[in-house]
């Protein structure tokens, strides 16, 4: 497909103003100066970005991604003798050529923030310029080649000096300020002029309501008004001209009449069609099934049973017998723990509302309560050593201790005592042999400017609250997940076992965990959720769904067999129900007098235009019938442990009968998936996977698992094979070679979708979407929208022509009035917590102060933007997906303020309800099950006051939802929570 603008198109011109290399989409094009069809002289796989012509022409500086981590790179102007001039694990971007094109300026974080850097072109030594607190980037050389001016971003620390500046600093370290910004403000790219009597800049300026705008500034002067600049680096063709990119064009500014000329152009991309046979999700089998979804295994101290979590219970086997249910009830359980004499099960259940501690007596069978926290969770139970206490987590993932004296008459508690404050997606805790010291693992990153970096070991000292931060192993290495991945420290104190690579590790550590040696790799098959015997000389461990035990210096690996199934739930039955009008999903128009026949779990028949049937049936003749919504994007292991029960109830009481998941913990949400389907735990169709494959760097404790190279896929993706994903995903940090590896094995030998946050690269390696718009970038930008949330012609064409699906994750509860939550029962199931944020004033998904929806009459706003480009793709003929990515936005309510969103800017109801039924399950490869009502379809629907054709907001006023032929009155559904 070809395109004639290009949103975030960053052009830089050769010296003599001849020619123009942009980059578009991660590929760099050669453009005459006058404009024309543009040339590419780079493929995707290289990813480039930031191109900067040598002062002779010669060459063409860029920022790189071919590794994994972005790196200096050189390239002839015609594309030729690609050279990479830095390797290694840190982030080295936005290269400027010195004035006499002996050394590239740029900005890395190899000192572990941003700093200015210089590289010799021909020694290849480097020598840093900038060394201050805070975030310095985007470089510019004076004509004289004697200093850099580059923005100074302060560290977040420091509350006193939050604004952007230019400063300029020169070899010997002496800085001084050029531009401060003013508040609300944001700058961004300085050009030095050819005479070096200007500094030319982007200045990106907040406003009150709607997204701000973006200009082009000379010396504190503004120069553009109303177009919408991009925030690349002006490029000086003259004292009197400027290159620039704006409003989806390549222009040249004359500063002397402050007229401006478009370059025109065309460019042409190529992406490859969506050709593989999908996965049979729905086979109509009742038969047995080997139960996958083991979350949470744990071997016993003296190393002959196993605790575990399965089909929504708690499970203890004796290795060699069959398990047994601890628990037997529709509470949700998590985290089982040993006490050291294997006496006792420490666990967490929401039996009580919301997640407490629990101990289950392993003698008499008798269950006591620890915790009682109220409006607080408490999770991930942990044992000390001597007994004395229970380590856990709370809803704010800050970790504590609680004194506990368990006898045969019960538990006594005493104090609880925060040992660390919340951290971001921690591990669970672990106990040093002396109890002094916890260890967990945490994120470390190296910058504030990027949030990514690497999942490590922390330990806290338990008294004094001392913290140390160490690597997993090798300076760079970083955990597989911070869920159940380790650290485990040895009871005997002198190891800690962890999964780095997917593959375990034991590493020697001292009493207080310092690494005391290098780690051993024990295991070559994908692992997770290790944990140890007693005498610290087996580890219990999962290898794709299978328990296995290896020795701790790795020469010998048990089978450890579990024999445990269960059955698809199939409702057997005959049910009817009259309902007074039906959406179904296939016509604008509603039906009237509608009866319908289902039998088992799927509709026999459907009549319309007639009287209520003779016999047994369910009245529902005051409401509207419509198929159940399908939830696009959702993370349902992200925080389920807090929520417990309550998670898929509030899916249904929403009329979610279905969720797809794009990266989750993957034992739990095989777990999920597993319970869910067996009926073992009410809520929706949950469309499962494990963690995304992810790059170097990760943020996220498991939505990303590291990889280092492309050697390292085929052992990841075994998860995928094995344990039978639904779909698939790369996350941030992931370079196209490897993005494309992990594409072709899902589509080929798993059969599912898979998606990223990259249209490019990943449209371009087979990607079949993105999961959002635009969300986080390893640029810093989006290729998909501007800084002020506008798009191009490019990001039209791409998505429909190219037929690759979006999902409108708006984040925004501004469409959910504070009266109607507030009197609805429903918000009852969520946590006390979330309940608290939802009905406050303020804060981010509040809805107290919303008393009528918005109004953009002049679409100023992110979300009137977005909509209006969902809509753009949507009448040409794309796929556009309404998902939450819950919980960071609220299940079940969320879906409702995405539709309406969708509805208030530019859909009318019924397109927007598409996006929530019929096109997902055919987006899915499920339409032949779901999606539409229609015969021998499974029975999912949804029972509404009013008319959603008419209203959309009548979509929320669920009165019952029937999934898989079962129905659930809203009542039946909060009651367990009331």
């Amino acid at each position: 497909m070809t395109v004639t603008e290009g949103t975030n198109v960053a052009p830089t011109a050769s010296p003599d103003g001849e020619s123009i290399v942009m980059d578009l989409h991660g590929i760099l094009f050669s453009l005459p100066r006058d404009g024309g069809e543009a040339e590419p002289l780079t493929d995707v796989a290289l990813e480039p970005a930031r191109p900067a012509y040598a002062p002779d022409e010669s060459r063409i500086a860029f920022q790189g991604y071919a590794d994994g981590n972005y790196d200096i790179w050189t390239m002839a102007p015609d594309g030729s003798d690609v050279r990479q001039l830095t390797d290694d694990f840190w982030d080295d971007r936005e290269p400027k050529w010195s004035p006499d094109g002996t050394q590239i300026a740029f900005s890395s974080d190899r000192g572990e923030e941003y700093d200015i850097w210089t590289l010799d072109v021909n020694s290849g030594d480097l020598e840093q310029w900038t060394d201050t607190a805070g975030e310095n980037y985007e470089p510019t050389w004076s004509p004289d080649g004697s200093e850099i001016a580059y923005v100074r971003q302060p560290a977040e620390e420091n509350t006193d000096d939050t604004a952007d500046r230019i400063e300029v600093v020169d070899r010997n370290g002496e800085t001084r300020t050029l531009v401060t910004a003013e508040s609300g403000q944001t700058l961004h790219s300085p050009s030095w002029s050819p005479e070096g009597e200007d500094i030319a800049y982007v200045r990106e300026t907040a406003a009150d309501e709607g997204e701000g705008q973006v200009d082009l500034m000379v010396s504190g002067e503004q120069i553009t008004d109303g177009e919408d600049v991009f925030i690349f680096t002006p490029d000086w063709l003259s004292a009197d001209e400027l290159l620039y990119s704006a409003d989806g064009d390549v222009r040249v500014l004359d500063l002397g009449s402050g007229e401006s000329s478009d370059v025109p152009f065309s460019a042409t991309f190529h992406l490859p069609e969506l050709d593989y046979e999908r996965k049979s999700y729905f086979d109509g089998s009742s038969g047995a099934r080997d139960v996958q979804g083991i979350e949470s295994p744990t071997l016993s101290s003296d190393g002959e049973r196993v605790a575990f979590v399965a089909l929504n219970d708690l499970w203890v086997m004796r290795i060699g017998r069959p398990p047994r249910r601890i628990t037997d009830d529709s509470a949700y359980q998590v985290d089982p723990a040993w006490s050291p004499d294997d006496r006792y099960l420490a666990y967490s259940s929401d039996k009580e509302g919301t997640q407490d501690l629990y101990v289950h007596d392993m003698r008499t069978g008798e269950d006591w309560q620890v915790t009682s926290r109220g409006e607080d969770a408490a999770v991930s139970a942990a044992w000390s050593p001597d007994g004395s206490k229970i380590a856990f987590q709370d809803q704010d993932r800050a970790t504590y201790t609680v004194e506990v004296d368990v006898n045969e008459e019960g538990v006594d508690t005493g104090d609880i005592r925060q040992v660390k404050g919340p951290l971001f997606l921690p591990g669970q805790p672990t106990w040093s042999a002396d109890g002094s010291t916890i260890a967990l693992a945490a994120v470390y990153t190296y910058s504030d400017r990027f949030r990514s970096g690497t999942s490590q070991i922390l330990t806290v000292d338990v008294g004094s609250g001392e913290e140390h931060y160490y690597p997993p192993g090798e300076e760079f290495d970083s955990l597989s997940t911070r869920g159940l991945d380790g650290p485990v420290w040895s009871p005997d104190g002198r190891w800690m076992a962890f999964v780095v690579e997917s593959t375990l590790r034991v590493m020697p550590v001292t009493e207080s965990g310092e690494p005391d040696g290098p780690a051993t790799k024990i295991t070559d098959e994908a692992t997770d959720s290790p944990t140890w015997s007693g005498d610290s000389e087996w580890l219990l461990y999962l290898n794709n769904g299978q328990l296995k035990k290896v020795k701790r210096d790795g020469t010998e690996t048990q089978e450890v067999p579990l024999r445990l199934t269960y059955r698809p739930d199939r409702p057997s039955g005959r049910t009817v129900v009259y309902a007074g009008c039906m959406w179904d999903g296939t016509s604008s128009e509603l039906h009237e007098d509608v009866t319908i026949e289902v039998v088992n779990d799927r509709i026999k028949k459907i009549t319309t235009d007639g009287e209520p049937p003779n016999g047994d049936y369910v009245d529902l003749s005051d409401l509207t019938v419509m198929p159940g919504l399908i939830d696009s994007h959702v993370h349902y292991t992200y925080g389920e442990r807090f929520f417990g029960g309550r998670q898929g109830r509030i899916n249904l009481a929403y009329g979610v009968t279905s969720t797809v998941s794009v990266g989750d913990r993957v034992y739990r949400a095989l777990e999920d998936r597993e319970a869910l389907e067996s009926g073992e735990r009410v809520g929706p169709r949950f469309f499962a996977m494990g963690e995304p494959i992810d790059g170097s760097r990760v943020y996220y404790g498991f939505i990303g698992r590291p990889t280092t190279s492309i050697d390292q896929i085929p052992l990841e993706m075994s998860r995928a094979i094995e344990l039978d994903y639904d779909m698939g995903k790369t996350y941030v940090r992931l370079n196209a070679e490897r993005m494309a590896l992990v594409t072709d094995i899902n589509h080929e030998e798993v059969g599912v979708p898979t998606k990223s946050h990259y249209l490019a690269p990943g449209g371009f390696v087979g990607q079949d979407g993105t999961t959002h718009l635009s969300a986080t970038q390893r640029l810093g930008y989006a290729r998909t929208e501007s800084v002020t949330s506008q798009t191009y012609e490019d990001i039209v064409k791409l998505y429909s022509e190219g037929q690759r699906s979006v999902t409108t994750t708006f984040f925004t509860s501004d469409f959910l009035l504070a009266d109607e939550v507030r009197g609805d029962s429903r918000t009852q199931l969520f946590p006390p917590w979330d309940r608290e944020t939802l009905l406050s004033d303020s804060g981010f998904g509040a809805v107290g102060d919303n008393e009528e929806y918005p109004s953009d009459p002049n679409c100023t706003t992110g979300s009137c933007r977005h909509a209006n480009t969902f809509k753009e793709i949507f009448d040409r003929g794309g796929v556009v997906l309404t998902g939450t990515d819950a919980p960071l936005d609220y299940f079940g309510l969320g879906m409702h303020a995405n539709m309406r969103a969708l509805e208030a800017y530019a859909f009318s109801p019924y397109e927007a309800l598409l996006t929530a039924t019929r096109i997902p399950a055919e987006r899915l490869g499920v339409e032949e099950d779901l999606g539409t009502l229609e015969s021998d379809k499974l029975a999912d629907m949804v029972f509404v006051e009013g008319n959603p054709l008419e209203d959309i907001r009548d979509a929320m006023q669920v009165e019952m939802t029937m999934k898989n032929g079962e129905l659930y009155s809203v009542d039946d559904l909060v009651e367990p929570y009331t």
